[in-house]
């Protein structure tokens, strides 16, 4: 369990405040108490906001994928490490290799890349979901690359179906009908 008491300003009580006389828990700014509070005098426990709106959900509530949780940092071996890096790390024969420091957005492309289209999919389940703040965010346009062809797409019983896919149907059961 990571302890938290870990507080920065003054006069903090709580776990995880930054800010100056907040108490309560992982608080930011001034004179709050409750929990994951930002601003000044506040008391209660916001609910969470995501893509820039409030929802109706409780900062614990809320599951990202898995996927969400990557390293800024990977350990690359010798043997993958490109001509280039092996004269700008030359600490890697001793290491056997480097750590690369990956760019934020590269880092979220690497876990996009890792999963499949399942777990791609779950990004649209999240509330108020945004493509164009996620995009802003990770470099990730996730409506085109689940959608490279801009494809219309019909719904029916829970599945999505692409119009070629219902005209493709249709006609196999006229000529079977």
């Amino acid at each position: 369990m990571i302890n938290r008491k870990q507080n920065t300003g003054v006069d903090n009580s709580g776990d995880g405040n930054s800010g100056n006389w907040n108490s309560g828990d992982m608080n930011s700014g001034y004179r709050n108490s409750g929990n994951r509070n930002s601003g000044y005098f506040n008391t209660n426990s916001p609910k969470v906001r995501i893509f820039g709106r409030e929802t109706s959900l409780a900062w614990n509530k809320l599951v990202f994928p898995d996927w969400f949780y990557f390293d800024l940092c990977v350990w690359v071996e010798q043997s993958d490490m490109t001509e280039e890096e092996k004269v700008t790390n030359d600490q890697y024969k001793a290491t056997g290799g480097f750590l690369r420091v990956l760019d934020y957005k590269e880092a979220w492309r690497n876990a996009w890349n890792s999963v499949g289209d399942t777990e791609h999919r779950r990004v649209l389940g999240l509330p108020n979901f945004d493509n164009a703040i996620f995009l802003e965010i990770t470099g990730i346009d996730v409506e085109e690359e689940l959608n490279p062809n801009n494809e219309e797409k019909i719904e029916i019983d829970g599945k999505e179906y692409s119009v070629a896919e219902i005209k493709e149907a249709l006609t196999a059961n006229q000529q079977n009908g």
